[in-house]
């Protein structure tokens, strides 16, 4: 029988632009806080879309794993994949989890 463990993922929203008072931050698009079945051993994509409510180049969404940068080497188990933009304006980056553990059922992942 696969063990699995429940992942917390709580959507957050914060704006990284030069003057905050032009335009509205994004708006994360989805639940707030999710629980995502993942078996030990496997891995996970983890996805966050937001709709930019400003210039669209302008507006940048990003991950943070216990509130840090996930680790940008390729031999990293978890990593942040590129930034897209969809047809209906929204941009949407996701998250890779490989070989999830126990550790990764404790943490906090955030999409901002």
């Amino acid at each position: 029988m696969k063990q699995t463990h429940g992942l917390i993922i709580a959507l957050l929203l914060c704006l990284l632009c030069c003057d905050a008072s032009l335009d509205k931050p994004p708006e994360i698009i989805g639940r707030h806080k999710t629980r995502v079945n993942a078996p030990l051993g496997k891995s996970v994509v983890l996805h966050c879309k937001a709709k930019p409510n400003a210039d669209i180049d302008e507006t940048v969404i990003y991950w943070l794993v216990n509130g840090s940068f996930p680790d940008a080497s390729k031999t990293s188990r978890i990593s942040e994949m590129g930034e897209s933009t969809s047809s209906d304006d929204t941009i949407q980056r996701s998250l890779m989890l490989r070989n999830i553990t126990m550790e990764d059922s404790r943490s906090t992942f955030v999409c901002v």
